[in-house]
C-alpha cells in the first residue's frame, strides 16, 4: 500500500463546486447560471481572423504547473502551426523585472511605510492570525515584513499557492513558461504585450484602501488555496472559462466572508485595473501581431471574456473570433 506524505496530502486540494453540488444543490446551481452569463466564456480557444482574412489563434492560459497535461489535441495543433508566439511578459521583461529586484533592495519594498494601524496584522482577527502568520510563513514571510513589502510583490507572492512555490522552486514551469521554453526549441519568436512596467503600475492603480482588503483576503483564503486551485484547474480543464470566473467570485465571498456590496467593490478594483485596464493598453501590439497571421497568443484566461475582454476588443476592432471545441467528438 502507497502511503501519503503530509506534504503529498497538503497538496492535494477537493473541487469545492462538487462539494457544493451536494451540500448546497441551489447555491452550486446559482454559480453554473452566472457563469453562463458571462460574455464570451464558452471556450479558452479562439480563431482569429484578420480583416484581411489572416488567421491566428487566441488561447487563455491557467498560471499553473499542473495542467499542461490537460491541453487538449486541438490546442496543440494551434501551437504547432505558429510563426510566433505572444505573451503577456515576453522572457526580456521577465529577466528584466528580475535584475532589477535583484539590483534594487527599494524596488520590493512600499514608497512609505504605511500609517501606524493600517498593517495587514491590524485588519485580521485574532483568530485568523496563526492561519495568515501560517500563509506568510510558507512563502519566507511574516507580518511585519508583509507590511514593508510593496504592494505588487506581496499580491504575486500570495496569489501562487505554497504548494505550487515548491513545484517551481524544484523545476517546474507555469503553462505560460512552458509554452514560451517550446516556442524557444521550435526557434519561433516570443513576443509581450507589455513592459514589466506597465504589468506593476497595473497593480498600483488599485486603489490603497482595495489594494489592503484584498490582501487581507488572500491571506483569509490562502488556508483553503489547494482546495481552490483543484476547483479552479478542474474548469480550466474542462474549457469553461465564465464559470471559472463565477467561481472565483462565489469562493472568494463564502470564505473571506465578505459581503456582497464589499466582495463587489472589490472584484471591480481588481478587474477594472489588472485585467481591463491591461485589456486595452494591449490592443495596439496585439493588433499588429495578428495582422499576418500566423499568431498564437497565449493570456490568462480571464482576460479572454467579458465586456472589456480581448474576444469582444478584438471583434470591435473589425476581427472574426470565433470559439474552438477542445472536447472530441
Amino acid at each position: 500500500m502507497v502511503s501519503v506524505s503530509g506534504a503529498d496530502a497538503a497538496c492535494r486540494g477537493d473541487d469545492l463546486l462538487a462539494r457544493l453540488a451536494a451540500e448546497d444543490p441551489a447555491a452550486h446551481q446559482a454559480i453554473i447560471e452566472e457563469g453562463k452569463t458571462v460574455l464570451n466564456g464558452e471556450a479558452r480557444l479562439w480563431r482569429v481572423a484578420a480583416p484581411s482574412g489572416a488567421v491566428s489563434h487566441l488561447f487563455g492560459t491557467y498560471h499553473d504547473t499542473g495542467v499542461f497535461d490537460r491541453l487538449s489535441p486541438a490546442m496543440h495543433e494551434a501551437f504547432a502551426s505558429a510563426e510566433r508566439l505572444v505573451v503577456e511578459l515576453a522572457p526580456d521583461e521577465v529577466a528584466a523585472l528580475e535584475r532589477r529586484v535583484a539590483s534594487d533592495p527599494t524596488f520590493s519594498l512600499r514608497a512609505s511605510p504605511l500609517p501606524a494601524g493600517q498593517g495587514l496584522a491590524a485588519q485580521l482577527s485574532a483568530a485568523e492570525r496563526p492561519a495568515a502568520e501560517a500563509a506568510l510563513a510558507a512563502r519566507g514571510l511574516t507580518l511585519q515584513v508583509a507590511d514593508r513589502l510593496a504592494p505588487w510583490l506581496l499580491v504575486s507572492a500570495l496569489g501562487v499557492p505554497a504548494c505550487e512555490l515548491t513545484s517551481m522552486a524544484a523545476g517546474g514551469q507555469v503553462l505560460d513558461t512552458r509554452l514560451m521554453q517550446m516556442a524557444a526549441d521550435r526557434g519561433v519568436p516570443v513576443l509581450g504585450l507589455e513592459s514589466y512596467v506597465a504589468a506593476l503600475d497595473a497593480i498600483a492603480a488599485i486603489p490603497d484602501a482595495a489594494i489592503t482588503d484584498l490582501l487581507v483576503d488572500a491571506l483569509r483564503l490562502a488556508r483553503h488555496e489547494e482546495d481552490i486551485r483543484a476547483t479552479l484547474t478542474a474548469l480550466y480543464a474542462e474549457g469553461r472559462i465564465g464559470t471559472l470566473s463565477a467561481a472565483i467570485d462565489a469562493f472568494g465571498r463564502r470564505l473571506s466572508g465578505r459581503t456582497g456590496a464589499e466582495a463587489e467593490r472589490l472584484a471591480e478594483a481588481f478587474d477594472s485595473a489588472v485585467l481591463e485596464r491591461r485589456n486595452r493598453e494591449w490592443m495596439p501590439a496585439l493588433l499588429n501581431a495578428l495582422d499576418s497571421g500566423g499568431t498564437f497568443v497565449a493570456v490568462g484566461a480571464l482576460h479572454l471574456p467579458g465586456e472589456i475582454g480581448l474576444v469582444r476588443l478584438l471583434r470591435q476592432q473589425g476581427y472574426t473570433v470565433a470559439p474552438i471545441s477542445e472536447v472530441d467528438p
